[in-house]
């Protein structure tokens, strides 16, 4: 809390996101009042590129929301100190900042291909996410369209000149090709939402003893990786359409076996 009598909800100095030249970010101020009677709160000290409207009226003990803007029209930093007073009790300063940013986002990749992995595993890799323009860039999200696909970290800033390693994370639940658009959002005014394209393939492995298991079309194709054992008392049901690529490795069966696949 900021101020008496008429306190401010925010804590001083606070500082504006980097804001591309010409264009507008915005804060919200939440003032409290504590004197039981309704107060005309009067702004003052504040200069461009910062702005606020002159008055906030706020109820008995009440609460209200004010915006203050940041509109740069340069490059830069900038500082600057907002005085308020109540026209019955109450006065405080807040002291905010700004960076007046004109940042360019480049990649090091526009697409990514993470292989082919078993299904249920996962693998990462990475690209960079580089600032090449004049100030300081402000990464806020980067989503996956597809869920087998996740970044970290998925926001970040990035000095002028500076990088920034994205991890992608590729973890299927179903065999097949799989692909994603990753959609990195920042405050590049040319580019605020950049996509990367990524892809991989999970593949569905076997080896070993095998029991009371079903063989799922989803999954298919599997892939064996070393003999494959149906041992005695045991069942393995193979659902239509299901191929298993042999791969040189043989299939035994002991147990009850109904496969309505292709081997």
């Amino acid at each position: 809390q900021t101020g008496q009598g008429v306190t401010l909800q925010l804590s001083s100095p606070t500082s504006f996101v980097p804001t591309s030249v010409d264009s507008t970010s915005y804060l919200e101020l939440i003032f409290t009042n504590s004197v039981n009677s309704q107060q005309v709160v009067t702004f003052s000290n504040l200069s461009l590129p910062f702005d606020i409207q002159n008055t906030l009226t706020i109820g008995a003990l009440d609460s209200d929301t004010i915006q203050m803007s940041f509109n740069p029209t340069l490059t830069g930093n900038f500082s600057d100190s907002l005085i308020w007073n109540a026209d019955v009790f109450g006065s405080g300063i807040f002291e905010v900042n700004g960076e007046g940013v004109q940042v360019i986002l480049s990649t090091s990749t526009d697409s990514l291909d993470l292989g082919t992995i078993s299904v249920g595993t996962n693998v990462t890799d990475s690209f960079m996410v580089s600032n090449t323009g004049t100030g300081t860039m402000h990464v806020s999200n980067i989503s996956s369209s597809n869920p087998y696909f996740s970044v970290s970290p998925s926001s970040g800033f990035i000095s002028q000149g500076s990088s920034m390693y994205i991890s992608v994370t590729f973890s299927p639940l179903m065999s097949g090709l799989s692909t994603s658009t990753l959609s990195i959002e920042s405050n590049d005014p040319n580019s605020p939402i950049y996509n990367v394209y990524v892809q991989g393939s999970g593949v569905s492995e076997l080896s070993g003893f095998i029991c009371d298991d079903t063989l799922l079309l989803a999954n298919s194709p599997f892939t064996l990786t070393g003999d494959l054992i149906v041992n005695d008392s045991c069942s393995l049901l193979i659902e239509a359409g299901v191929v298993i690529n042999g791969n040189g490795y043989d299939f035994f069966k002991m147990g009850d076996l109904s496969a309505i696949g292709t081997i």
